[in-house]
């Protein structure tokens, strides 16, 4: 776990982070939400938003995760990425946003909070305000609800 943890604070100190890791500061800043639970919560819906900025890394990871992308159309098969996910964070019943005590009123506060950390803004697609507001509503309704058996 620490070597883990190091290799990722490496990556993110070279790289910086994106949307999901504003979402998750301002979660942590209003909630008693721990962040990496926050980065698995908004995963698959931030990968939404993204998924058109660079459908090409969405099916390496897609296949990476064993997804079948074989004959599909690039963003059919971008997408296969969002379900491996998906799937992957119901496994480990990771609970929705509405889950963790979030409320529907604090979503346009999260938004701007979010928005504001500018340091850790580099996204594949440009965020706004109304893409930061309508992942928190992704997140919230639980989208991406899907049954494990």
């Amino acid at each position: 776990m620490m070597l883990g943890s190091l290799m990722a604070g490496i990556v993110l100190g070279v790289t910086d982070c994106g949307a999901i890791h504003c979402l998750g500061h301002a979660i942590g800043g209003l909630y008693d939400v721990h962040h990496g639970l926050a980065m698995a919560i908004f995963f698959p819906y931030v990968m939404e938003y993204n998924l058109g900025a660079c459908p090409e890394r969405f099916v390496n990871m897609a296949e990476a995760m064993g997804e079948n992308v074989d004959g599909l159309p690039l963003m059919e098969a971008a997408g296969k990425s969002i379900d491996g996910i998906v799937k992957l964070l119901r496994i480990l019943r990771i609970p929705t946003l509405k889950d963790v005590g979030v409320k529907e009123q604090d979503f346009e506060e999260l938004a701007k909070l979010a928005l504001a950390d500018e340091t850790s803004l580099a996204n594949p697609r440009k965020m706004t305000m109304e893409g930061m507001v309508e992942i928190l509503r992704d997140a919230y309704q639980d989208k991406f609800r899907v049954t494990v058996r």
